[in-house]
């Protein structure tokens, strides 16, 4: 249990960068 915990915890976050990258992208190609 603790090491899925770890898991989810590292996928979080990297979805969590993923989205803010998509974000900037976006917002470059939107100006």
């Amino acid at each position: 249990m603790q090491k899925f915990i770890s898991v989810a915890l590292t996928v979080i976050e990297f979805l969590k960068t993923l989205r803010e990258h998509n974000n900037r992208e976006w917002f470059n190609d939107n100006k």
